[in-house]
């Protein structure tokens, strides 16, 4: 009797087991094919000219919701935002016209232009509302844009703080410093990073602008001369070709810490195949939302050589999914960099503070490259001395420290920085209660 139910046991087991994977197996084929038909009537919709690409911007990021269009945040200084729709509302209609998936946004923001305004039927807390929404006319933002030389950081829609500024950048040179919000650029007002690299595209490097900013409460104005972006290949880290690699250099969140910003793509890679693109905000991997480099690496990392993954991305106000594959094992890919103006710091408290002195006189001194990943490769001179080289983040938090107690006036080393986090660091070298330092940007790439 025991053996006759032990082996029914085992049969229900089996029986249940085998329907749980089927049902799985047959969702994740129903899955594919509705992601398949969404994408062919995505392409037929844009083929027909249905969906513009220039068409105005509502100001929202979509979420998931079972009917019409869920809001998972709004654009500060967007018309969406200025009509009172909030996280967690979810939009039915527009002038009437009913909305179920997101292509059906794009179609009905195609038939208008910029400035128009549209009634907006939505739902929130299971009651309907409805609002009237000024659109938005699509910022055009240059992948060559210049550079105003800062480290923006958003303002809650009151302009950009300027979270750090670059060396040599004509932010420095007109007198700008951390802690300063920008407003305006000749008489443009300035609300996001949107808004600030919409601006920029209008120029070229070497023209002079006019930037409004607030410091202590008090409303200033510089004359900025803007520089020119570079692009720099100034070495390649051998990687390992079994790890999973998508082909971004990244430059920090989106609008409204939304997404992960791509600042480049690295050629012969999944990115570079599957048409990512400079200035795309990545929003998810796999379905799973991705807000910080980590997150992205985490998702990443679930995956193996020749596996299959979707990135949703965000590109210029459209949301769309791009299809992709690692590369198998026998492939490797390159790495390069690229200057960025926008870096995402790891703020920390707690640590030993940052000393910003340069007392300490050294000779040949060379930190390069920088901004850098990978190797930190650090040169100089000084006198003879018990000698402390540390690279620190903002919080003073040391991620490398040597102290060398018989130094003999050379140094010469490479600093590892492939577990370090992306962000804004300290290199500094120490000689008792002299100091010199210099600031290293470490770039994220995924």
């Amino acid at each position: 009797m025991k053996i006759f139910t032990r082996h029914m046991v085992g049969l229900l087991f089996f029986c249940l087991f085998g329907s749980t994977m089927l049902q799985a197996q047959e969702k994740s084929t129903l899955d594919q094919e509705r992601r398949e038909a969404l994408r062919q009537t995505k392409e037929y919709a844009f083929m027909q000219g249905a969906i513009k690409s220039d068409r105005p911007l509502i100001g929202i990021y979509t979420g998931h919701a079972s009917e019409g269009i869920g809001i998972s945040s709004v654009v500060e200084g967007g018309g969406a935002a200025a009509a009172g729709l909030e996280a967690g509302d979810v939009i039915t209609a527009i002038n009437g016209n009913r909305l179920e998936q997101l292509h059906d946004l794009q179609i009905e923001l195609s038939k208008y232009e910029g400035d128009q305004t549209v009634a907006v039927e939505y739902i929130r807390d299971g009651q309907a509302r409805q609002a009237q929404v000024t659109l938005k006319a699509k910022p055009h933002i240059r992948s060559d844009r210049p550079l105003i030389g800062i480290y923006p950081e958003s303002n809650a829609g009151q302009g950009i703080r300027v979270d750090d500024i670059t060396a040599g950048g004509g932010a420095v040179e007109a007198g700008i410093r951390s802690g300063d919000v920008i407003t305006h650029i000749n008489d443009a007002l300035i609300n996001s990073t949107t808004d600030l690299m919409a601006e920029l595209s209008k120029y070229e490097s070497g023209q002079s602008v006019a930037v409004a900013y607030t410091r202590d409460g008090q409303t200033r104005q510089a004359q900025v001369v803007l520089k020119e972006r570079k692009t720099t290949t100034n070495w390649t880290q051998e990687r390992n070709p079994c790890d999973v690699f998508i082909g971004v250099s990244l430059g920090g969140s989106g609008d409204n810490g939304r997404g992960v910003h791509v600042s480049n793509i690295i050629d012969d890679t999944p990115a570079k195949v599957s048409d990512v693109r400079g200035g795309d905000v990545i929003m998810a991997f796999d379905d799973v939302s991705v807000n910080t480099f980590n997150e992205l690496l985490h998702e990443r990392n679930k995956h193996q050589p020749g596996d299959y993954f979707t990135l949703t991305i965000m590109r210029e106000g459209r949301q769309m999914d791009i299809e992709a594959q690692f590369k198998t094992c026998d492939e490797e890919t390159p790495v390069e960099k690229e200057e960025e103006e926008i870096i995402q710091e790891d703020k920390k408290s707690g640590y030993e503070p940052v000393i910003l002195d340069n007392s300490l006189k050294v000779e040949q001194w060379k930190a390069f490259p920088n901004p850098a990943f990978g190797n930190l490769s650090v040169q100089f001179e000084a006198e003879a001395l018990p000698t402390t080289v540390r690279l620190v983040d903002v919080n003073g938090k040391a991620v490398f420290q040597e102290t060398i107690n018989r130094f003999d006036g050379y140094y010469n080393q490479q600093i590892d920085l492939k577990d370090v986090t992306p962000g804004n660091y300290f290199l500094q070298v120490r000689q008792g209660e002299r100091v010199v330092t210099e600031k290293i940007v470490v770039m994220p790439r995924a």
